[in-house]
């Protein structure tokens, strides 16, 4: 299906090249651009659903060039795992989030925001933190952004669920080789062992570092710049939960980052959105159009 969107691709410092689909702004007041980042086990995809009137096609109308990018081994930015292809949590941080960000700075003028959906928002914000670069993002929207650590959690309950998953996705991989996302329908990506072992290594360890513990991923965060929007979802019950999105939120800084909490009754929707229903369903609109008019009115 014509999606109506053009494409190109980005080569990070390591040689991998990344795909990217760019939708013009529609409205003639434009006000910058949008790089839209997606979760894990999926690819870029899901945030332009239904195709041609999603959160790509709305934040779109609002004014800004959106580019829809696939992490490596994602979508169009291969080889996948079944094709051989490995990658790390840090090789997103420290090589495609600043080659994707300089691609969106070149093909559109003006401001850069960057639109992060659970891995997206917290890759983004880790790469804004510590490694920088020459791109540097106007502002953030992260929706179900936050990173798996037992100190951001405040539900005994969901601390022990949380831990029996983390050491449960553990032994899969060191039994498979791999996340096999496509064959437990969890996904349409299947994810490279060494990006699942740094996820288990954050909540194992309790920490947000890179692998060689130079960096600190979770301290970096107060050198995040520019507004932040942090969105969490009523139906989220442990992904992208309310209570350890805003705990992430805060190591921004007090009063640093704005919250929207999507719920029934409030910013016009009526029901209460999950993890993954709060970029893909199309009951999620009036968000979307929150998300835009916040990233107009601080641009």
């Amino acid at each position: 299906m014509d999606d109506g969107m053009d494409g190109y691709r980005v080569r990070t410092v390591d040689g991998w090249e990344l795909a990217v689909r760019t939708r013009r702004a529609s409205d003639p007041g434009r006000r910058g651009a949008a790089l839209l980042l997606p979760a894990m086990m999926v690819d870029s995809r899901t945030l332009d659903k239904p195709v041609g009137d999603g959160l790509a096609a709305t934040i779109a109308r609002a004014g800004f060039d959106v580019h829809v990018a696939d992490f490596r081994g994602h979508g169009g930015s291969g080889p996948k795992v079944s094709d051989g292809g490995r990658w790390s949590y840090d090789d997103l941080v420290q090589h495609d989030v600043p080659a994707l960000l300089a691609g969106v700075a070149e093909r559109s003028g003006g401001p850069v925001w960057v639109v992060g959906h659970s891995l997206g928002a917290h890759v983004s914000l880790a790469c804004s933190g510590t490694i920088g670069g020459p791109v540097v993002p106007h502002g953030h929207v992260l929706i179900a952004g936050n990173v798996w650590m037992p100190s951001l959690e405040g539900s005994r309950r969901r601390t022990l669920r949380k831990d029996v998953t983390i050491r449960m996705f553990r032994r899969v991989v060191q039994a498979v080789g791999h996340w096999p996302s496509r064959a437990i329908r969890m996904g349409n990506v299947d994810e490279s062992a060494p990006y699942v072992e740094d996820l288990c290594r954050f909540w194992l360890q309790d920490g947000w570092r890179d692998r060689a513990g130079r960096l600190d991923y979770l301290a970096g965060l107060r050198q995040v710049q520019g507004p932040v929007l942090c969105v969490a979802g009523a139906g989220d019950a442990i992904m992208g939960h309310v209570e350890g999105v805003r705990a992430f939120a805060e190591r921004l800084g007090p009063g640093r980052a704005e919250f929207l909490y999507a719920r029934r009754g409030e910013h016009g929707l009526d029901w209460d959105p999950g993890h993954m229903g709060l970029v893909t369903d199309p009951r999620s609109r009036p968000l979307w159009e929150d998300i835009a008019a916040f990233m107009r009115a601080r641009t």
